[in-house]
């Protein structure tokens, strides 16, 4: 699948794009994605896309310096997520996997506190999202 980044997004837009994610339960990259798929009409060849809750459990691996988590679904392993100089990444289905989060939180090699629910949260969803995407290739396969 091809990699789309837009840049230079005004704080309303933003705003408003999170506040519609959040009515359709999806994380801002699904939401993103679906707006593209309804300008291009491809929105129907995605229909089969199961937008039910995922429960992505993390277990915190290394408390600081790196601050990192292994992340599931279940009892299968499905994401690796690390906070390291500054930069937090997200990979699936573990480490040197798929690229499906990055941030500059505050924290150099552990959050801020204020910061910490933040980032995690935005890690599950894009953890959710990849692991429905992931049901929808293989089922295409």
């Amino acid at each position: 699948m091809a990699t789309l980044t837009a840049h230079r997004v005004d704080l309303e837009t933003e705003k408003r794009l999170r506040e519609r994610a959040a009515r359709n339960g999806r994380s801002l990259e699904a939401e993103l994605l679906q707006i593209l798929r309804e300008a291009v009409g491809t929105q129907h060849a995605f229909a089969t896309v199961d937008t039910r809750p995922v429960v992505v459990r993390l277990v915190q691996t290394c408390f600081a310096y790196p601050e990192q988590y292994d992340a599931f679904i279940g009892e299968e392993k499905v994401g690796y997520l690390r906070l390291r100089h500054g930069h937090f990444r997200v990979e699936c289905p573990d480490v040197f996997g798929e690229t499906v989060y990055e941030a500059s939180p505050n924290g150099d090699g552990i959050f801020d506190d204020d910061e910490r629910a933040r980032y995690l949260d935005a890690a599950r969803m894009a953890i959710a999202e990849w692991w429905r995407q992931r049901a929808v290739r293989s089922e295409r396969a």
